[in-house]
Parts: structure tokens; C-alpha cells; sequence
């Protein structure tokens, strides 16, 4: 998370560190599903997209009904470009645990906006947090889902209300992890249309 949120000043050292960690607890214990969730989601940040796909994949055939191993999995899958495949690993990580944190919410927010199915983001995203500052990033993704439905006016409430909670948020970075293009660009055409170029 530390990576993801900004919080370290060198993102691969963090990332190195993490993985080393976690690396650790599969030698130490090669059946403990959370740790090869983990290091899927240490994959894709490093975006070694078969590699996450493989180590995700793993901790669901440990434990198939571990909430964090499909997160892990349809975190995995979206940034690698299977939308589709994430949404329903994601849904399914949500109907196991539906009080998930900011980042499973941030992870099936992301995922129905590539998708393009903005509405769904949108009441996904009211549903599961409200106004609820703490979920900035999300908040990012939730104005970007009203703009593209055309309700500018809230668009640019919500945004207002992300840019307050996060005054560093990096527009560049934002979405860089995606694999596809045409991700990357939905991405980038969203923020664009809040008011970030």
C-alpha cells in the first residue's frame, strides 16, 4: 500500500523490501494462501503481470473462499487487461466480504470504469462508502464515472472533495499500472474531463 499511496520515497526498495518479506512466509509456509495473494498484488505493482496472475491464481487454489484471494486475483486481472475476468473475481471477493477497505473498493471502482460501465461505478461506489473522505482515490474514480454520464455538476463536487483530501494526487501516475493502452487512455480522458490534464 505504501507504494500504491505514495508514502515511500523508493517505491521499488519498498517494493523489493515487501516482496523479500513475503517470499519469506511461502518458504517458511508454502500453504498460506495470503501470502501468495500478496505477493500477486507485489507482481503487478512490478508489472509482472503472468507472474501476479500465477501467485494470485495460487492462493485460490489454496483457499477458494478467501475474500482477499480474489481480490488479490481480480486486482490482478485488471491491471493486466481482463476487465471482464476481474469484475467477477472482484464481485466475488465483495459477496465473501462485502465490508472490504479502501483498496478492494478503489480495485471494483477502477474496474467498472475501464469497463465503461459508469453508471454501475457510480452506485457502486455511493452504495459501498457515501461521502466518505477517507477513500480519496476512489473519489478520483467516482467524479471521473459522473463526468462521463455528463452530471458535471456533481462531478465537480466530488472532485473538489478528492483534490481536498489529497492536494498531491499525481494525475500522470494515476492509472500507469494498466497494462492496455485503452485503459491507460480511459483513464487519463476522465481525469482530463475533471480538470486534470
Amino acid at each position: 500500500n505504501a507504494v500504491h499511496q505514495g508514502w515511500t520515497i523508493n517505491p521499488r526498495d519498498t517494493l523489493g523490501q515487501a516482496e523479500a518479506a513475503v517470499r519469506k512466509s511461502i518458504e517458511l509456509d508454502d500453504r498460506n494462501s495470503r501470502a501468495h495473494a500478496l505477493l500477486g498484488r507485489i507482481l503487478v505493482a512490478r508489472q509482472e503481470f503472468e507472474l501476479a496472475t500465477r501467485a494470485a491464481k495460487q492462493a485460490l487454489d489454496l483457499n477458494p473462499s478467501d475474500s482477499e484471494g480474489y481480490w488479490s486475483l481480480g486486482t490482478v486481472l485488471l491491471y493486466s487487461g481482463m476487465t471482464a475476468e476481474s469484475i467477477d473475481a472482484l464481485e466475488t471477493a465483495r459477496a465473501y466480504n462485502p465490508t472490504r477497505d479502501e483498496y478492494s473498493t478503489l480495485s471494483l471502482a477502477l474496474a467498472y470504469y475501464v469497463a465503461g460501465r459508469f453508471r454501475d461505478c457510480a452506485q457502486f461506489v455511493e452504495g459501498s462508502i457515501g461521502r466518505d473522505a477517507r477513500h480519496n482515490f476512489t473519489y478520483f474514480v467516482l467524479a471521473m464515472s459522473y463526468a462521463q454520464l455528463g452530471n458535471l455538476d456533481e462531478s465537480r463536487a466530488v472532485a473538489e472533495i478528492a483534490r481536498k483530501q489529497n492536494p498531491v494526487f499525481q494525475a500522470s501516475v494515476f492509472g500507469s499500472l494498466f497494462r492496455q493502452a485503452k485503459d491507460q487512455a480511459r483513464i487519463r480522458d476522465g481525469l482530463r474531463k475533471i480538470g486534470f490534464e
